[in-house]
């Protein structure tokens, strides 16, 4: 019968002649043999370092979105609370135009945070004076053009003045505004009539709300445009009557 001790002492034996198999192995492989070039060390793998970066930014953007359809389902909660409210009689607390405005750079925030192109600030406007560009279709004759800024609101406005293809005597005015919160039909062409006939028009200069215009007749003769109200107005800044209504158009 074999002795534990004996046994022992062979498992004991076996294990250090493996350590040592394992041992060597090692070194041989980490050193080059005779005549082979060195092996070169491999370079650090920035895979994974790039890939906690992109996972880290898509963390980011899906709280953004998270917090933002928070924002959302708080507020759709609070539309119904209010309709409850109007429909059992009672009275909304007051909107104030600064509650709007706030609510308003806040959802500009939120989307500029979804959106990295996208810039709450926003771009600045075009100077004024007479424009080099100055397109018009065969429905009118060219005068001339100019832009104008309402600096308060952010809008501006570009003016050709001339008159009618079809009628060269009468003359016309046609207003574009541009700006980020305009409505489609603050957004369309307007057209607008001289309340008598009096030929081709000219800008001469524009002062927000304040168009300064010049006819080609003889003697000139001298008209204003408020671009805020929609009227003409005579040189002393009196509204002068218009039967026929602007045109509006989605050229």
């Amino acid at each position: 019968m074999v002795h534990h001790g004996f046994l022992r002492s062979m498992m004991l034996l076996a294990l250090l002649i493996s350590g040592l198999l394992l041992s060597c192995g090692r070194n041989q492989s980490s050193e080059p043999l005779s005549g082979q070039p060195a092996s070169t060390v491999a370079p650090a793998d920035t895979t994974a370092t790039a890939v906690a970066v992109a996972t880290q930014a898509e963390l980011n953007e899906s709280a953004s979105v998270v917090a933002f359809k928070d924002k959302m389902a708080v507020q759709q909660t609070q539309e119904m609370w209010d309709l409850a409210t109007v429909e059992a009689g009672g009275v909304l607390p007051t909107i104030t135009q600064g509650t709007i405005e706030a609510d308003l750079a806040e959802i500009m925030t939120s989307v500029a945070h979804l959106d990295n192109n996208f810039s709450p600030t926003p771009k600045p406007l075009p100077a004024e004076g007479q424009a080099a560009e100055c397109n018009h279709g065969t429905d009118t004759i060219r005068g001339n053009c100019w832009t104008v800024n309402d600096r308060s609101k952010h809008v501006n406005y570009h003016i050709f003045a001339g008159a009618l293809s079809a009628n060269p005597n009468q003359g016309m005015i046609i207003v574009y505004a541009f700006g980020n919160l305009l409505t489609i039909e603050e957004l369309r062409r307007h057209e607008y009539h001289t309340p008598q006939v009096q030929g081709i028009l000219m800008v001469d200069s524009a002062t927000w709300p304040l168009v300064y215009i010049t006819t080609q007749t003889t003697p000139t003769q001298h008209l204003i445009f408020n671009l805020e109200t929609r009227q003409w107005l005579d040189p002393n800044g009196t509204p002068i009557p218009v039967s026929a209504t602007p045109t509006s158009t989605d050229k």
